[in-house]
């Protein structure tokens, strides 16, 4: 797998004449969120629930895209809203894993976190995995890669504190690159399972040259990988 300043790198790459989009849809992705919890205290844990979980698959099934194509619709944030259950199901054990990791000493917490981290990429994919297998998958996915994904998110504490010092202006323009970066390292993480090496996107539109030399592969025909179909 590529080491995470390659893949910050095609983060620029990809948001490289492509900033519009990415910035208009975290915003809205914020308003939608965030705003209703102003009105009514109550309104914070409905929105966390029942809309943060659906909102979440469709904005990674925008930067998914993203990484492939410049100007993606920003509607595409709620293209995923008839996946309700499904999402609120993957939210609700992540949720509950990470609370009941805490309890057990803060770390175990984490891991688990950081375990699942890819569940909604997946969910974004694939239109017909349950809740459950793509938090197995996830799982399964970032065996040998928390550490890696721990130190990429941490590349990205300075410039968020440096967006808030600005009075939240900065984030305009890190919170899309921070969700750019997550999704190609996703990308080269599911390469890595399939048995590929690393095939996301390089920030351009075209695919890596070995993308377009690999034969479309069932991931249950990839070396090392379990028998059932999981894309």
């Amino acid at each position: 797998m590529i080491k995470n300043a390659e893949i910050t790198k095609k983060a620029r790459g990809a948001l490289k004449n492509n900033w519009i989009n990415p910035i208009l849809l975290v915003v809205l992705f914020y308003l939608t969120t965030g705003l209703p919890s102003w009105i009514h205290p109550y309104f914070a844990m409905v929105i966390s629930w029942f809309l943060i979980p659906v909102l979440t698959i469709g904005l990674c099934k925008f930067f998914l895209e993203s990484t492939g194509r410049k100007d993606v619709e920003i509607e595409l944030l709620f293209s995923e809203y008839k996946r309700f259950l499904t999402a609120f199901v993957a939210y609700l054990v992540i949720g509950l894993g990470i609370t009941i990791g805490i309890c057990l000493l803060i770390v175990p917490g984490v891991i688990f976190g950081i375990a699942a981290s890819q569940t909604f990429y997946i969910l974004a994919e694939d239109p017909n995995i349950s809740a459950m297998d793509a938090i197995k998958l996830s799982i399964k996915m970032m065996k040998g890669k928390k550490w890696k994904y721990f130190l990429l998110s941490c590349r990205f504490i300075g410039w968020l504190l440096l967006g808030i010092l600005t009075l939240g202006i900065g984030l305009l323009w890190v919170l899309p690159y921070a969700y750019m970066s997550m999704t190609i390292f996703y990308q080269e993480a599911k390469a890595e399972y399939l048995g590929f090496g690393g095939t996301a996107s390089d920030g351009t539109g075209a695919s890596d040259a070995k993308e377009n030399t690999e034969p479309s592969v069932n991931p249950a025909e990839a070396p090392g990988v379990d028998t059932e179909p999981l894309f």
